[in-house]
């Protein structure tokens, strides 16, 4: 869900284009080692080979959407770093500009690559393309911290304006002096200039879709890859062009999975002939007005941090099933946690109980930490103990 409401940040654009506005989608491709006509696996993975960063520029113009691509492609080993990103996407704006003279605004989207989504690369956006530069988005992101959290960034006269998720909330401002100096640009050295060249703009166009396809022998449909997408074309092109502009038309399909349950379900609900079913009024239903916006953000997991007794716990539960052969069950012992007692009371308040997965993984932790110990560990480690108690018997001392 958070993938598809991300990918509207670049819909939206290409659906409003103007005369004047350019789309600029960057990703680093796989590097590129010419050596064979066709790899074989063993070659395919981890190889050293040429790097190269494409950009697909669409705009308009005289009402048709078209595109440019560039393709920087370096004869050494570089480091695909945010300087040398940031300098390939200057570039790319500057041939732009020879191409298209008009430009007024230009938006960039691209993954979540480190070398991409950076505090430096906004700054240095900002520095090298000006006030031209609009807004970049992001892909829906994994993991991430501080910027790296954020998917859409607004570039404004105060600062640059940020969001966690396109069209959620109206966004914070961070001012430009917050983001620190960017760093020093990096030079490239151009030996092949693609302006030398003949330059050809291809226009999309989707009219050769295939919109009642027929099983017809030798037939080749080319249907679009998206979950729920049931648009097919028949050329390779038009399924590109329809995949760039991103106009899917999404119909709602029960998986199989999904279907499996409905049918468990009624199996279920069949033996039971006497149940009265219960119909649940319409205006309890809590529909898209009920959930409050922002509802679907990706949410932090608050980290546990186990108390002396829980660790002590676990620890003697962990250890005397190893002594006696007879492993605990990390279930039952989240069962007898809430049970037991110390002079009629217990010693586990309801907020300090644990679950049977919480202490299944503490006993996995032990357990690796057994399977990695050695003999010679336990008598260092009981030496470093001695020492410590030593030194804070001394200071001690000193102190009185």
């Amino acid at each position: 869900m958070r993938s598809r409401n991300q990918e509207d940040a670049r819909l939206d654009l290409v659906r409003d284009l103007k005369n004047g506005q350019v789309l600029v989608t960057c990703d680093w491709a796989m590097k590129m080692l010419p050596r064979k006509y066709r790899e074989g696996q063993t070659d395919w993975f981890a190889k050293r080979g040429m790097n190269w960063h494409i950009a697909v520029s669409v705009f308009k113009e005289q009402g048709c959407i078209k595109n440019f691509t560039h393709v920087h492609i370096f004869s050494a080993q570089i480091s695909q770093d945010s300087p040398i990103t940031s300098s390939l996407i200057k570039d790319t704006v500057a041939d732009l500009h020879t191409l298209i003279p008009d430009i007024q605004e230009i938006h960039i989207y691209s993954d979540n690559a480190g070398c991409y989504k950076n505090t430096l690369m906004m700054a240095s956006l900002r520095r090298d393309v000006g006030n031209k530069i609009k807004s970049y988005n992001f892909s829906e992101a994994q993991d991430g911290k501080g910027i790296t959290q954020l998917h859409n960034f607004q570039f404004e006269s105060d600062g640059l304006r940020v969001w966690k998720a396109y069209k959620i909330g109206k966004g914070q401002l961070i001012p430009w002096k917050s983001l620190g100096s960017p760093p020093k640009p990096a030079e490239l050295l151009i030996k092949l200039n693609w302006t030398n060249e003949e330059t050809v703009s291809r226009s999309l166009s989707t009219e050769d879709e295939d919109l009642h396809p027929k099983p017809k022998r030798r037939k080749i449909s080319y249907d679009c890859p998206k979950d729920g997408c049931i648009r097919s074309f028949s050329s390779n092109e038009t399924l590109d062009n329809h995949l760039l502009l991103g106009d899917c038309n999404y119909v709602q399909v029960i998986s199989v999975h999904d279907k499996a349950k409905i049918m468990y379900g009624t199996k279920v609900n069949s033996l039971f002939i006497n149940t009265q079913s219960v119909s649940i009024p319409s205006d309890s239903v809590v529909g898209e007005s009920g959930l409050r916006q922002g509802w679907a953000l990706k949410t932090k997991k608050k980290r546990v941090i186990f108390s002396e007794a829980q660790r002590k716990y676990m620890h003697d539960r962990f250890y005397a099933g190893k002594r006696t052969g007879s492993k605990v069950d990390p279930f039952r012992a989240a069962e007898e946690m809430r049970n037991m007692k110390e002079e009629d009371q217990y010693l586990f308040k309801r907020n300090d109980y644990l679950t049977g997965q919480q202490i299944s993984s503490y006993f996995s932790r032990l357990a690796m930490k057994d399977r990695n110990s050695e003999p010679g560990d336990f008598k260092s480690a009981e030496e470093e103990d001695s020492k410590h108690e030593l030194k804070i018997k001394i200071l001690q001392q000193i102190s009185k």
